[in-house]
């Protein structure tokens, strides 16, 4: 038991830091980006925008939110950020924890930010998909992008491996 509970407050002080840049980079998006006029270019495709706090759920028409819907958000949210814990418990090979603790770390940071901020704040654009995300979300996708490799690229090496020799 002393050991799950040892290797959960490593895997929580690995995200810990990922954690800490997303919360960070959302302050500073509301000190620093205060009016529509005012906007961050960082590409042609990417742009750091007036922060838009994200009450429902993902995609969510803002005039669609309601109190159930917030509260149904933060459930699922504090659900899943303890179901990705204690999955942290079940170990596996280091190209499987690094990309969960990176999924971990997205999923944490905008479970404290919905349940602490009253909701998640979204700031930067990206015009090639139209939508508006946070670093969390960024975790989100390429931790889960890198778990979903890290489970077909091995019995992939395997299959080629016994076909050449």
């Amino acid at each position: 038991m002393l050991k799950m509970i040892k290797t959960t407050l490593i895997l929580f002080l690995l995200s810990s830091p990922l954690i800490f840049i997303d919360l960070y980079s959302k302050h500073l998006a509301h000190k620093h980006i205060n009016s529509e006029d005012k906007e961050i270019v960082l590409s042609e495709n990417i742009a750091l925008v007036m922060p838009l706090i994200n009450k429902g759920w993902a995609l969510q028409d803002p005039d669609t939110v309601t109190i159930w819907t917030t509260i149904s958000r933060n459930i699922a949210l504090s659900f899943f950020s303890i179901f990705f814990l204690l999955g942290a418990l079940e170990g596996g090979t280091l190209y499987e924890r690094i990309p969960c603790t990176v999924l971990r770390s997205g999923m944490l940071a905008n479970t404290i930010d919905a349940l602490f901020f009253d909701g998640v704040t979204d700031f930067i654009l990206i015009n090639s998909i139209g939508g508006i995300a946070n670093i969390a979300d960024l975790y989100l996708f390429f931790g889960g992008g890198a778990f979903i490799l890290s489970q077909i690229i091995p019995p992939l090496y395997v299959i080629i491996r016994n076909k050449i020799i």
